[in-house]
Parts: C-alpha cells; sequence; structure tokens
C-alpha cells in the first residue's frame, strides 16, 4: 500500500516553519529529512513519501539531486538551498527556499538570488553550528557553485518509506 500523500513543498515549508525560533540540537541537514519525512507521513499506510533517505550532508544531498537530476540553478519555493563553498569544494548549508525574494546582479553575468530560507543548526548571525531553527534571508548564485534540489519532482514511485527510528 502506498502513501496517499503527494509530494508537496507546501508541506514542507509548513512543517519547518513550525520549528522557526525552536532550539535545535539537529544539523540543518537532519532538520529537513525530520520535516521532510513527518510532513510528507500517512498514519493510515504508515509510510512517508518523503524521498530522500539516507543523506546527513549538504553533499549527500547534491549526490541525490545529481543522480535523479534533481538539481537546478535556479529556485522555487520550496526547493532545498545548497550553499557551496570553493574553499571545501563542497556543499556546506543546506537550508528550505521559503519565498524567493528578489534577483539582481553582483557584477554582468554573475546574477544572484535572495531567498528567505528556514535553517536549522544555525547561529543567530546564520553561521552554521548554532542551536536554533531561524528564518533568514540568504544570497546565494549558481555562478559561485550554489544549486537548489527541486525535491519534488521525484518520482512518487520512488518515494515511498517505510516508517524508520532514524527519522
Amino acid at each position: 500500500m502506498s502513501a496517499d500523500i503527494r509530494l508537496s513543498p507546501r508541506l514542507l515549508v509548513a512543517a519547518a516553519s513550525t520549528l522557526v525560533g525552536a532550539p535545535n540540537d539537529r544539523s540543518h541537514v537532519a532538520l529537513l529529512q525530520h520535516c521532510g519525512y513527518w510532513s510528507h507521513f500517512d498514519h493510515h499506510a504508515e509510510r512517508s513519501c518523503w524521498p530522500i533517505h539516507e543523506a546527513a550532508t549538504p553533499d549527500d544531498l547534491a549526490a541525490y539531486g545529481r543522480a535523479h537530476n534533481l538539481l537546478r540553478r535556479d529556485p522555487r519555493d520550496g526547493d532545498i538551498l545548497l550553499q557551496f563553498s570553493p574553499v571545501r569544494r563542497g556543499f556546506v548549508r543546506a537550508g528550505l527556499v521559503v519565498r524567493v525574494v528578489r534577483r539582481g546582479l553582483w557584477t554582468p553575468g554573475r546574477p544572484y538570488v535572495d531567498v528567505l530560507s528556514i535553517e536549522g543548526g544555525t547561529g543567530d548571525d546564520g553561521h552554521l553550528g548554532g542551536a536554533h531553527v531561524l528564518r533568514l534571508e540568504r544570497r546565494l548564485s549558481a555562478c559561485y557553485g550554489d544549486r537548489f534540489l527541486r525535491w519534488a519532482d521525484a518520482r512518487a514511485h520512488e518515494a515511498t518509506a517505510v516508517i524508520s527510528e532514524a527519522a
């Protein structure tokens, strides 16, 4: 029996919004996993249709996106943001795009997008490693390696998961 709940960015945003301002002992990715799993959980079927099961780091989320052709250069509401670090040569932050605020250019040919995001494991000034769930405005740019995971486009028949203690 498959879950009756369909993949919905609105469900994920609603679940994450309930945690804004709360203390958070989870990493930013673990918070997304928790909210994704439970916002897509069908209590009758005892299953979640959340499609991302094993990701524990932003690089894991990016690998899932590459494997399923779900990484995008331009965000939509409900996408997962993946912030790239050229120094670390990988993705260092994941958050939930609540809405796109504005688009602009740093220089000709170097566009950016400002998004309102919900992020866990964040400090008051938006740095990693804090202990809060916050709403933040963040400037990102695909030309600097940032990407957006369009998880809601995952095929539904691949997205059914059995309940697990890890969620």
